[in-house]
């Protein structure tokens, strides 16, 4: 009920719960299926189709060549790294024209944004106790030699972490440098151990 500008509102049936942390995949939600808030920040991000149904996350209306970010201090579980000495990260990117469902592209073979040509690429900062921060960019796409315009495509890449799960403070995981032209939606993200 809204009378003279307030709103009156009852909010019934309100838990918290803890978010679950598994060594399995240490990405939480990396399908999306619950929305891609509070576990990622970003310009206007939204659900969106996602790869083989389902959602994935959608984010547009970006003021520069970066896109959303993973606040893996928060949610991953650093202990996991004792597992596993490697991890495969891996997603479903696909890209659109900037607010449209119209095929976006981009050149799987660039190695900078200079041309704002760029397929997206995952930088990876890893930050110690002491606040000294690691940073890994890499923009790998195996299975193709160019961008599929109308489906997802494969990111894969084997990371190695620069610290040990003892050491890390905090990590960010961050979609950057690519065409600022583009939205991208994101699904099937997953860090798993590789033994």
């Amino acid at each position: 009920v809204q009378k003279w500008g307030i709103i009156d509102m009852v909010i019934d049936n309100v838990s918290i719960k803890e978010v679950p942390r598994d060594c399995s995949d240490l990405i939480v939600n990396g399908n999306f299926e619950a929305g891609p808030r509070p576990l990622w920040i970003g310009s206007k991000l939204s659900g969106a189709p996602g790869y083989g149904g389902g959602y994935g996350m959608r984010s547009s209306d970006r003021p520069n060549t970066n896109g959303p970010r993973y606040l893996a201090g928060t949610y991953m579980d650093f202990s996991c790294y004792m597992e596993a000495p490697k991890f495969m990260l891996s997603a479903r990117i696909r890209l659109h024209a900037r607010g449209t469902d119209n095929p976006g592209s981009c050149s799987v073979s660039a190695t900078n944004n200079q041309n704002g040509d760029a397929c997206p690429q995952l930088q990876i900062t890893e930050t110690d106790f002491l606040g000294e921060s690691y940073v890994t960019r890499v923009r790998s796409y195996p299975d193709t030699d160019s961008w599929d315009e109308n489906a997802f495509n494969v990111f894969e890449f084997e990371f190695t972490p620069k610290l040990s799960g003892m050491e890390t403070a905090d990590m960010i995981l961050w979609w950057v440098g690519f065409s600022k032209d583009v939205d991208i939606v994101i699904d099937n993200m997953s860090m798993v151990p590789v033994r």
